[in-house]
């Protein structure tokens, strides 16, 4: 945490801007009035815009407060009536789905595809360490008696468009899972505006199953997967063709 972090306003502004179409869609604004009468100070979703900057740049929400107190913008051009407490970021972020995040993310990264292009896309995933846990927890992890199997950590998965590299996809999942197991719930999430035919579609060995492959090619993506090391071969279709093609000119999927 950076005590001296100062928020640029600039950025700040052009955040809300950009992402007001796609918060305003996703986050129910409650009409009712707060409990004495009064008017809101903000709609909610310029509260959770607002949250979230404060969750990308790691402020607590105690100093939150006085770090939005350099963007004037905010009240003067009718953003806010005036700076929210702690309490209030607090509470509406807590009271936001998961779900509302992750279709934020997924809608700006159609937008994003949209107009840089979209030439191929690519499919992984990466594990993490959640922040709240206990100390023994910790201290277990420390000395070696956690795995990677324990509760302590998640697997984030992400298929991404390339060449922006912008997220079009986005689940989650226990580390002990499967990459192969959670492809199916990414490809659901995927818009259908994306399904183009004749585009590259890129993943480690961990997706090369029959199902994700005949998936692909029933879509006419090309699947750039390198197939495991024990793959049969020959293997029939779909799989067939790709094993030896790797077997003949290892490495090519490289170039390709």
């Amino acid at each position: 945490m950076n005590y001296f972090q100062i928020l640029d306003s600039h950025k700040v502004r052009e955040f809300i801007v950009i992402n007001e179409p796609f918060l305003k869609k996703l986050v129910k604004e409650e009409t009712r009035e707060n409990k004495r009468g009064r008017k809101r100070i903000a709609e909610r979703w310029v509260i959770l815009a607002i949250a979230i900057i404060a969750r990308i740049e790691g402020i607590a929400w105690r100093r939150l407060e006085e770090k939005l107190s350099l963007c004037d913008f905010l009240i003067e051009e009718g953003w806010m009536k005036k700076i929210p407490s702690k309490s209030t970021f607090h509470a509406v972020w807590r009271a936001t789905e998961s779900k509302i995040l992750k279709q934020w993310i997924i809608d700006l990264g159609g937008e994003i595809v949209r107009k840089k292009g979209l030439k191929a896309m690519a499919v992984d995933s990466s594990g993490f360490k959640i922040r709240q846990a206990s100390v023994w927890r910790f201290l277990k992890w420390s000395r070696g008696a956690l795995k990677k199997t324990s509760k302590l950590f998640w697997k984030i998965h992400l298929i991404v468009g390339l060449p922006s590299r912008a997220i079009v996809s986005l689940a989650h999942s226990a580390s002990n899972t499967h990459d192969s197991k959670v492809f199916g719930l990414l490809w659901q999430k995927l818009p259908s505006a994306l399904l183009r035919p004749f585009l590259r579609f890129y993943g480690d060995c961990a997706y090369w199953t029959e199902n994700i492959v005949d998936l692909l090619s029933q879509h006419s993506f090309f699947p750039v997967i390198p197939p495991k090391s024990n793959a049969r071969y020959p293997s029939p279709p779909p799989l067939g063709p790709i094993v030896q093609a790797h077997r003949l000119y290892p490495g090519l999927y490289r170039l390709s």
